[in-house]
């Protein structure tokens, strides 16, 4: 099957709540068609959506390393790592999303909780 059948019919079965089925479908796309940036962005919202977050983590770098400049994969990036609790990398990632898109609500939501995480963290080591 072509990597782009493959990638619709993941797209298919995640419409339809299967997300098993779903990331097999994805990564049958991307084992033939590594830079596949449609079915790595789908894959990794699946396993962000999945709480699977050092999972999505991996998939947005990769995504990343493909469009460096696209401000909506630095944000993903730290959203998952901010629901992993790394909060100074996840602020990065943020900063960096906000520097290539200042427009970007929710790199800019994001980074606001990540803030009030922080100081809340400093609070109680004082």
């Amino acid at each position: 099957m072509a990597p782009t059948l493959h990638y619709l019919t993941g797209q298919s079965f995640r419409e339809m709540g299967r997300h098993d089925e779903a990331e097999v479908h994805y990564e049958d796309a991307l084992r033939t068609a590594p830079n596949f940036k449609e079915a790595l962005s789908s894959l990794a919202g699946l396993l962000l959506l999945q709480e699977r977050y050092e999972e999505a983590v991996d998939r947005y770098r990769a995504l990343a390393e493909i469009e460096p400049g696209n401000a909506a994969t630095h944000s993903q990036i730290g959203i998952a790592l901010f629901k992993t609790g790394k909060a100074e990398e996840a602020l990065a990632s943020l900063e960096r999303a906000l520097s290539l898109d200042p427009t970007l609500e929710s790199a800019r939501d994001y980074k606001g909780q990540v803030l009030e995480s922080m100081a809340k963290a400093a609070e109680r080591t004082q």
